[in-house]
């Protein structure tokens, strides 16, 4: 049975100190930063920047690198396709094999060891977490500034899906489209995309070529068996 963060309620949340005597109610962010199983955010000793799936789309928060818009202490720089995160300054600037960033990124629990093409469009995303301050002893020794948790939305035994759409300046068109199927009591399917595409912004007048423009897709299936 596969396993996700699960946040009660469409609120930004950056931990401050616990009151230990912090009353249960609908707000509540239950987060995995702990690795110790689920745990309410008021209870985690860490300093934490939380988002659930409805306020990714809310903030409009569509790729890597746009996660330090909305999170204090989290700034992204960005470099040939190779995002360099940093929390409260502390980062690596030229991450190469043998020098790994400083700030640990996790997708699904899955270390992502290189900072080249980790930029990717976040599509149908669960949660995701900014743990800032050193995290060495759950995450790992590249884990010196923090780390980022980034969890995609699971297969549920429900039929679903949604489209979205928009369409902006310099062409910029967005199509994202999920789809989610029980094929049996035990075993469900999700699919999840996104088309991406834009203008560029500087023209060169000799060639005519564009720069600063993109087309990208995006492509994700999970699977959930639950059963004996």
């Amino acid at each position: 049975l596969l396993s996700s963060t699960v946040l009660a309620a469409p609120a930004v949340a950056q931990s401050t100190n616990a009151d230990a005597e912090a009353e249960e109610s609908d707000s509540t962010i239950v987060v995995i930063g702990t690795k110790r199983g689920d745990a309410r955010l008021q209870d985690v000793p860490v300093a934490i920047s939380a988002y659930q799936g409805e306020q990714l789309e809310t903030l409009q928060i569509q790729s890597v690198d746009s996660i330090d818009l909305k999170t204090p202490g989290l700034v992204f720089t960005e470099n040939s396709g190779t995002v360099q995160p940093y929390i409260r300054g502390i980062g690596t600037e030229f991450p190469t094999p043998g020098l790994e960033p400083s700030v640990s990124l996790y997708l699904d629990d899955v270390y992502w060891q290189r900072a080249t093409g980790a930029n990717y469009d976040l599509v149908d995303m669960e949660s995701i977490q900014v743990l800032k301050g050193p995290q060495g002893t759950l995450y790992g020794r590249n884990a010196t500034g923090g780390a980022i948790l980034l969890t995609t939305a699971n297969p549920e035994f429900e039929t679903s899906g949604k489209v979205l759409a928009e369409y902006g300046n310099l062409d910029r068109q967005r199509v994202d489209a999920v789809i989610n199927v029980p094929l049996s009591d035990t075993f469900a399917v999700r699919f999840a995309g996104r088309y991406a595409d834009r203008d560029g912004h500087v023209v060169n007048p000799f060639t005519g070529t564009d720069f600063g423009g993109f087309e990208r897709f995006t492509l994700r299936g999970k699977a959930l068996y639950d059963g004996p």
